[in-house]
């Protein structure tokens, strides 16, 4: 019983639950001991904004006196969960990592109404690139969130708190959003499982916005388990955001998938790789690992070329740095505003932008996704590609560089995921292993010349709303893969 209680932050969601319902813990030891890891660490590598320690507590209460008298809500009743700072609720409205003022919000995001009502329990929120227009985790208002594995290290952008807490352990599962990669690249960086769902199959209502066209609410977790029963919790229509699209809603049942490992995935799946994927990244080590993996266990390995990769990428930055700029355009404009040098660089090139190329990358989208659902997935079942750099980078603070240069920097880590949000397909970040590398910097103390092993991971990219054939395929890999330590943070 010692040993469950000093180590309940290495159990997957469904071992929690497990453990809840046969009373071997209680909802209160859970948010005990996650607050206990948060004032542990947080104050290192600063990834909870607010951490809202009675009301959690008294959720807690709340939540084991229904399980005392029989009522259980789910997988996630009484689970610890934390949430990017972009979701308005109860007496909290969201910073979207930004100092500037908003009006006290009444009311409550659809995401966070319906995770309430599945039982998890919100211990915080969570740092994040202000107003989402980032891919570092650095802040200039709050501070940089640091990634687990190495502090020097970036944790990615703009979801790097939610990524950085569950490497961190510091709590079940997060929320973020992503509007080219913003929780796949931090989930690849941080060493966790991130999903980007298909656009419209998670409200938006609440969500404080980066880009109404490409914005996309995901979960984090430590398995594709974990991130499946939050996003169980998350999907559906909502009549509060009229991009909702009206579809079944996904229902995650663990006991009917535990079979779903060596055999069922590997028989006739077809993988899509990307050929000469080198073309846009020189090193590709954790993707060419993952690669190799999946054809030793006997996956049909299919390679593919996706030529118009650039100009997908090309049309989603119209219409991501056009909708930027209609949502800051008076804090872009006023040289006095304190919207960071980072956030102007990256959506400052919006102001020139015309209303027709602006509209003709709207209009684009529909056909090219049709297009590419229609050859893409002609030969293949589902893609694997990479999902960023090969691992996180040294952290570089943005006022040192050229707006130029912060853009193009985000530009080129970016390039595997864009698509996907321009498309509205779903991707899929899953751990591939552990890599030493070799990196060197005059800015680390006593070290120019560092070797430190970082995660590296692939993405899973399907048709719109296939995110259940992404978790059968991410399940079997994370079977195959085998278990992945985690960051050694005490």
């Amino acid at each position: 019983m010692l040993e469950l209680m000093n180590n309940l932050h290495t159990r997957s969601i469904h071992e929690l639950h497990n453990s809840l319902l046969k009373q071997e813990i209680t909802t209160t030891d859970l948010v005990n001991h996650f607050l206990q890891q948060i004032e542990r660490h947080n104050s290192d590598l600063n990834i909870f904004l607010k951490v809202f320690e009675q009301r959690a507590l008294q959720q807690a209460a709340k939540l084991q006196k229904e399980l005392d008298e029989g009522f259980c809500r789910g997988h996630l009743h009484g689970i610890p969960i934390a949430i990017k700072d972009i979701f308005d609720f109860q007496s909290h409205t969201a910073s979207g990592g930004s100092k500037a003022l908003r009006s006290n919000s009444r009311s409550v995001a659809t995401v966070v109404e319906k995770l309430v009502a599945s039982g998890a329990n919100i211990l915080g929120v969570l740092n994040m690139d202000e107003y989402a227009a980032g891919g570092t985790g650095d802040n200039i208002h709050f501070g940089r969130c640091k990634n687990p594995w190495d502090k020097h290290h970036i944790t990615g952008g703009s979801s790097g708190g939610s990524a950085a807490a569950i490497a961190a352990s510091m709590c079940c599962g997060t929320i973020g959003s992503d509007a080219g990669g913003s929780i796949r690249i931090p989930a690849a960086f941080c060493g966790v499982v991130g999903l980007k769902p298909t656009y419209g199959r998670v409200s938006r209502n609440g969500a404080v916005p980066r880009t109404w066209s490409m914005d996309c609410i995901g979960p984090f977790g430590h398995t594709i388990d974990d991130v499946a029963y939050l996003f169980e919790s998350i999907n559906g229509v909502d009549n509060k955001d009229n991009t909702s699209v009206a579809i079944p809603a996904y229902n995650h049942h663990i006991e009917n998938r535990n079979s779903c490992h060596e055999n069922k995935p590997a028989q006739n799946i077809r993988i899509g790789v990307l050929k000469n994927a080198q073309r846009y990244q020189q090193s590709l080590l954790a993707y060419d690992s993952a690669i190799n993996l999946m054809s030793a266990a006997g996956v049909e390995i299919v390679e593919i070329q996706l030529p118009l990769l650039e100009r997908y990428t090309e049309l989603h930055q119209r219409i991501v740095k056009s909708e930027a700029v209609a949502l800051h355009k008076k804090a872009l404009l006023d040289e006095n505003s304190i919207l960071s040098h980072a956030v102007r660089s990256v959506i400052r090139d919006g102001l020139k932008i015309s209303a027709a190329d602006y509209l003709e990358a709207l209009c684009l989208r529909g056909p090219l996704l049709d297009d590419f659902v229609t050859t893409a997935f002609k030969q293949v079942d589902i893609l694997a590609l990479p999902v960023s750099l090969d691992h996180a980078p040294l952290y570089q603070s943005a006022e040192e560089l050229t707006e130029r240069q912060v853009d193009a920097d985000f530009a080129r880590s970016a390039i595997f995921t864009r698509f996907a949000n321009y498309l509205g397909i779903p991707g899929l970040t899953v751990p591939s292993g552990l890599f030493e590398t070799s990196t060197s910097n005059n800015k680390i103390p006593n070290n120019n010349q560092c070797s430190r092993v970082l995660p590296g991971a692939v993405q899973f990219v399907a048709a719109p709303f296939q995110e259940e054939a992404l978790f059968d395929i991410g399940r079997w890999f994370e079977y195959m893969r085998g278990d992945i330590a985690r960051p050694s943070i005490n």
